[in-house]
């Protein structure tokens, strides 16, 4: 599966920098260089070096600030100085726009890589950080500090979301966004990345991490001189590489995913052949690498929960009506062996189906049967749900008056694009809730009904008062009134 190549590179990542532009590199320092390396960054020491997304910017951490270089001529386009430690890690968002820096001063930064302003100061940790890392989505942002936590935080607004008590001297998110790595002590710790629920722990010697491109494998090392390979999924040890003589420092996945690069005293590149590997459903919420009637059951007995440690399929914090349709859309794939014809299935036939299937087990323990409970009575919901209406409506809101949030029911006699605007008492426009194309139906519960969670469309939180909320659909138009108090 996996062969060493024969040949390894002197490794000079914070001394040496390769240029395209043989010119450029003959202005640059004129010591002894490295054979290979074509320049040299002389400003301070160097901590850390990332290329952007679009391999045109190097962003070079130091005890200076952080540098940042035109990728192909060496050119230094700017300085950062926010920090008053010397900057550990850095990390470009997806998009390029924006650079995280996390610092010896405890601080983590987040800076316009357009115009070099900074945009936000994060002061939540309370020690070194060591580690960022943005979410694939760009949405999130992960933190690691030698203050014994792993903090996430909106990556657009800077605000902390979520606190875990958990060493993470390296974090990393899953090319895929579900997961992230955290490595402390030696040991390399998988979380679920939308309910922060601990998955499985690796131990070995782990220091730093890589996914694979297909998210399948992490590479790690450590403190001693071997690299090793894990399934994602099974959390088995698949491989350890053999060939380093001293600590490795640094591991990589190639963009193909079919060489992994090593670096310590020396880089090694390692050939990789994909391992097979359990594919992972997130409706097999057992963990027993099957999806049947017994996770469907499961997600219905924790409808409604939040927070951690629940059948959350879809990852949004809850389980609701949208966990238990994904579960279903995989049973009667399963079942047809042709999506569109499990498409052509509605839900209530669907869920009427498989509610008999489960009852026919007769399974009597408590969780099971309270299971079964909630998705018969969903089912009445559901049969109500698909009678059309004679007529398109907007219907009052509740809870009214409300604080902070409020459902906005309504009902469609015919499909349509729909969205609801609400103003405030001068006709000023707060926010559009654009709901999308919607089939004829009732949609009047908490888990079909519009949601507005009282802030405007800068995520600030709207004043007490009145407000009017119109209801748009194709060519229907309805304002209703509605009053927040706090």
């Amino acid at each position: 599966m996996i062969k060493k190549l024969s040949y390894s590179i002197l490794i000079t990542i914070g001394i040496a920098f390769v240029l395209t532009n043989s010119s450029v590199a003959q202005n640059l320092s004129q010591l002894e260089l490295p054979e290979g390396a074509k320049g040299r960054l002389v400003k301070g020491s160097i901590t850390i070096i990332q290329y952007s997304p679009d391999g045109t910017k190097l962003a070079v951490g130091s005890g200076i600030g952080i540098w940042i270089y035109d990728a192909h001529t060496g050119e230094e386009l700017d300085l950062y100085t926010g920090h008053a430690g010397v900057v550990w890690s850095v990390s470009f968002s997806p998009d390029g726009n924006t650079i995280a820096s996390g610092s010896y001063d405890e601080t983590i930064c987040l800076w316009n890589t357009h115009t070099g302003e900074l945009i936000h100061t994060l002061t939540e940790h309370t020690d070194r950080v060591f580690s960022v890392s943005f979410s694939p989505d760009g949405n999130t942002l992960a933190s690691g500090s030698d203050d014994g936590t792993i903090r996430f935080w909106n990556a657009h607004t800077g605000e902390h979301i979520k606190t875990l008590m958990s060493w993470g001297l390296h974090v990393l998110f899953s090319p895929d966004g579900n997961t992230f790595a955290s490595v402390s002590g030696g040991d390399i710790n998988l979380w679920n990345a939308h309910t922060y629920k601990h998955i499985k722990t690796l131990s070995g010697s782990g220091r730093y991490v890589s996914f694979s491109p297909d998210g399948n494998t992490i590479a790690s090392c450590g403190y001693d001189s071997w690299v090793r390979l894990w399934n994602v999924h099974t959390g088995e040890n698949i491989q350890t590489l053999r060939g380093h003589t001293g600590r490795v420092d640094s591991v990589s996945f190639s963009p193909d995913g079919n060489t992994l690069a090593s670096g310590g005293n020396r880089v090694l590149l390692w050939e990789i052949t994909p391992a097979v590997t359990n594919i992972f459903l997130p409706e097999d919420v057992n963990d027993d690498g099957i999806v049947d009637i017994a996770d469907l059951v499961l997600v219905a007995a924790d409808f409604g929960k939040t927070g951690e440690n629940i059948a959350d399929v879809n990852g949004d914090g809850e389980v609701n009506r949208e966990d238990i349709l994904a579960v279903l859309d995989v049973l009667e794939a399963q079942e047809t062996a042709d999506t569109a014809a499990a498409a052509a299935v509605s839900t209530a036939q669907s869920l009427q189906r498989w509610i008999d299937a489960a009852k026919q087990l007769n399974r009597r323990d408590t969780n099971f049967q309270k299971g079964i409970a909630v998705l018969e009575r969903l089912l009445a919901t559901w049969y109500e749900a698909q009678a059309v209406p004679k007529r398109t409506a907007l219907l009052a809101n509740y809870p009214n008056p409300f604080n902070p949030e409020t459902w906005i029911p309504y009902q469609l006699a015919k499909s349509a694009d729909v969205s609801i605007s609400i103003y405030a008492v001068d006709g000023k426009l707060i926010r559009t809730l654009t709901l999308g194309h919607l089939a004829a139906g009732t949609y009047q519960s908490r888990n079909r009904a519009a949601y507005w969670d009282g802030k405007n469309a800068f995520g600030e939180s709207v004043a007490s008062g009145v407000y009017f909320y119109t209801l748009t659909a194709e060519d229907f138009s309805e304002t209703r009134k509605m009053l927040i108090v706090k």
